[in-house]
């Protein structure tokens, strides 16, 4: 991950997870594998952190056995985060579906993946991403979109653009 992701997954669970802080609540977070950094700094200390990712490493905490499989009971996560992964997919939409079978109704979902970046192969690089293709995979996998954007201020100050999703999995939905 690079640097504007973590700051920018700070500001979006300040400004979508803040009342969740104090309660105990599990969080996927969907490509874990410390390759530039993670996520679970920014997690509350009451807060179930568990990295998936397809090859064991540093902030891997379970193992996915094949790219749209996480070996996590349905409806069982309050919030998925995922950063500078679904790139890295060959099918976006299957990996989404299935981050959405484990999440609970109500639970909410946080991606980003780049707009304009440089090719990374890590172990590969599909796809580069817009709003509309978040929309897009949210619809496809039955998440409400909350919000999503491309943060293009980046392109001066750290030379690539993200592109960012935020969406919530509808009660009675599972």
């Amino acid at each position: 991950m690079h640097e504007s992701a973590y700051i920018g997954m700070s500001k979006h669970l300040l400004k979508h997870c803040a009342d969740l802080e104090p309660l105990e609540i599990t969080v996927l977070d969907i490509g874990s594998l410390d390759v530039n950094g993670t996520y679970r700094a920014l997690m509350p200390p009451t807060w179930n952190y568990i990295g998936a990712d397809l090859r064991a490493g540093a902030n891997v905490d379970v193992c996915m056995p094949g790219e749209y499989e996480i070996p996590i009971e349905s409806d069982s996560v309050d919030l998925i985060v995922s950063g500078q992964c679904l790139e890295h997919c060959r099918n976006p939409f299957k990996l989404v579906a299935e981050a959405t079978r484990v999440l609970k109704p109500g639970g909410l979902m946080l991606l980003v993946a780049p707009f304009l970046f440089f090719e990374h192969q890590e172990p590969i690089d599909c796809f580069r991403f817009l709003p509309d293709g978040m929309r897009a995979i949210f619809e496809e996998c039955g998440i409400e979109t909350i919000e999503t954007h491309m943060d293009v201020a980046q392109l001066q100050s750290a030379g690539h653009v993200d592109c960012w999703a935020v969406g919530r999995k509808p009660n009675g939905t599972t």
